[in-house]
């Protein structure tokens, strides 16, 4: 039924069909209401324990991470020992006939460069992974050529035992790195779970407020037509109600409704505030 059908319509008869409709609200709403709070107190649990698991997943992940970052500057720091080693060693004729080729591919600074490009260049941790195989391989590479050497130079024994100890570390930077890895993909599972229960928390919530809000203001409608009824259609009203009918005939009358008052106030007031904005701007 349109608006002017509506106003057309007994003031009584008008007042009886709001009424029965807000009856109505308050027979459903309380139900509804309380089906509301049950899903949204079933929802708290649920956030709760995947955000728990989330964060729980998170400090392992961070807990691998500084083990891996651990071992990997431990088994820098022996390669550029190494380093030093044998460039001492050459330096004081130590290192007996140098193989040409050996100075030529110098692995360890072939380490010491990859290192430095990961180190400069974000990578994911597919690229961490790579990297660290690929520098293990070229460590296990070098150790091997070291101990391959030892009979005929002495001196790499102690060279030796340094790069003994660098492919331990790698191996145990990559463990940490793949679980590690691992972790992540199960924390951003998690995490999507997580969203996904907060997002449905706010949707009960906002449906919630409204159910609630319409049971108040159905109390408050029912109340007024109730003495609407009782008492008359005069100039009766009741808290938070306008006089509706005075409302309508003013509609009629040609005059605006009370969303077309509040529309114009606030485009009055927006126009005066960016007119003060302009001012400031002038006057700066």
């Amino acid at each position: 039924m349109d608006p002017s059908a509506l106003l057309s319509m007994p003031s009584d008869l008008l007042a009886k069909a709001v009424l029965h409709r807000r009856e109505q609200l308050l027979q459903s709403l309380p139900e509804q209401i309380i089906q509301l709070k049950s899903e949204l107190g079933g929802t708290s649990p649920v956030a709760s324990e995947t955000g728990k698991k989330r964060d729980d997943v998170n400090t392992k992940v961070a807990s691998l991470k500084l083990e891996r970052n651990k071992y990997k500057a431990e088994a820098f720091d022996l390669i550029r020992r190494s380093k030093e080693l044998r460039e001492l060693l050459i330096s004081e004729g130590r290192l007996k006939n140098p193989d040409p080729q050996w100075a030529k591919d110098k692995l360890v600074e072939q380490i010491a460069q990859m290192e430095q490009d990961f180190e400069t260049t974000a990578g994911d941790h597919k690229a961490e992974r790579k990297f660290l195989r690929t520098i293990k391989e070229l460590t296990s590479k070098h150790q091997d050529e070291v101990k391959a050497r030892i009979a005929s130079n002495p001196e790499l024994a102690e060279l030796n035992e340094i790069q003994s100890k660098i492919k331990p570390l790698f191996e145990a930077a990559e463990k940490a790195h793949d679980a590690m890895a691992e972790l992540v993909g199960e924390s951003d599972e998690l995490h999507i779970s997580w969203t996904s229960v907060v997002e449905e928390q706010r949707i009960l919530h906002a449906r919630l407020f409204r159910a609630e809000s319409a049971l108040e203001n159905s109390l408050k409608a029912t109340e007024y037509w109730e003495k609407r009824l009782q008492d008359g259609f005069g100039d009766l009203g009741v808290a938070g109600f306008p006089d509706l009918f005075a409302a309508a005939n003013n509609i009629k009358k040609g005059g605006m409704s009370s969303i077309a008052v509040r529309r114009q106030a606030k485009l009055q007031r927006e126009a005066k505030e960016s007119a003060n904005k302009a001012k400031e701007g002038e006057e700066e």
